[in-house]
């Protein structure tokens, strides 16, 4: 059997006199897509903001792929393969789908300028392994609530980022 790509055995956080998360079990395959339901304060966010070391969990233990990790920061958290698509959608509209994939991916040619047309045929490359149909070169203004969580999804798996 394949150890879960990220994986929290009863974690725990406090802050103070309250407890948001009390022995948290979870683990998340790859491949898997997850949501968290719950009421406000149930603790949904305090669990990702752990998972992705934004907090330190004051109990229990988290895993990438088999490996515990300990107090992880989020730059650790996102070499080891943990990425956030937040619920707020935070895109350029102006720009295009493939201007907004690789904004934030660092220039892997050692230019000082950015090659628009290599980047555009890698972003084509990353959308079609991923398999979300956007095409490169429409404006992320014109997409749909899910075109967008789509392009938010790509843009964390952009070159020179974790996916």
């Amino acid at each position: 059997m394949t150890a879960p790509a990220v994986a929290a055995h009863g974690v725990t956080k406090r802050f103070g006199p309250f407890t948001a998360l009390d022995g948290v079990d979870l683990d998340l395959m790859a491949g898997e897509v997850h949501g968290l339901i719950g009421s406000n304060g149930a603790g949904k966010s305090t669990l990702i903001k752990v998972l992705c070391g934004a907090y330190a969990p004051d109990g229990g233990r988290l895993e990438v792929e088999g490996r515990r990790v300990g107090n992880a920061t989020p730059a650790q958290a996102e070499r080891a393969g943990i990425t956030v698509v937040h619920q707020e959608t935070q895109l350029f509209p102006e720009l295009t789908v493939a201007d907004n994939i690789v904004v934030a991916a660092p220039n892997r040619r050692g230019q000082l300028m950015r090659d628009r047309r290599a980047d555009h045929a890698e972003a084509a490359e990353l959308l079609g392994t991923l398999g979300t149909g956007l095409e490169p070169g429409r404006r992320a203004g014109t997409l749909d609530l899910a075109e967008k969580k789509l392009l938010q999804v790509a843009r964390r798996c952009a070159p020179g980022r974790s996916c």
